[in-house]
């Protein structure tokens, strides 16, 4: 009996916790995007990994990756809602999609000339409802 009463505590207890919803939604409806925009740069060729240790190696945090664009003439511009041409969320604005987004965005804006490449995107989780282009 005590067992039977276990099993039914138990699983009353796991259906109550799958119709809870999450306190953060992890992936919003809507993104907006804002592409950092820097200059072509042509690098000289060097030899790849030749006497490099790799584990001194680390990543660059977010501020000295922000501090280098700067340092480069990288700028920072908002995509507008109304130039992408497909529904975006958040998720999907954070792999290809936000990137093949971002430059086509810069290749075809012509008052972004001097800065072509995407140096980093970001992606805004929220904003407003898909108004792009392909909707209208």
């Amino acid at each position: 009996m005590r067992l039977l009463a276990l099993i039914i505590v138990l699983l009353s207890g796991s259906a109550l916790a799958q119709e809870r919803t999450p306190l953060i939604d992890t992936n919003p409806p809507y993104a907006a995007i804002v592409v950092t925009a820097c200059p072509a740069a042509e690098t000289p060729l060097e030899p790849i990994n030749q006497g490099k240790i790799h584990d001194q190696e680390r990543s660059m945090t977010r501020e000295e990756r922000n501090a280098y664009f700067r340092a480069i003439g990288c700028i920072e511009v908002p995509i507008p809602p109304e130039w992408i041409t497909q529904e975006l969320s958040y998720r999907q604005c954070r792999g290809p999609a936000g990137y093949l987004a971002s430059m086509q965005y810069l290749e075809q804006n012509q008052t972004l000339v001097r800065t072509p490449v995407v140096g980093q995107w970001a992606c805004i989780p929220g904003g407003s409802a898909f108004v792009g282009v392909a909707s209208q």
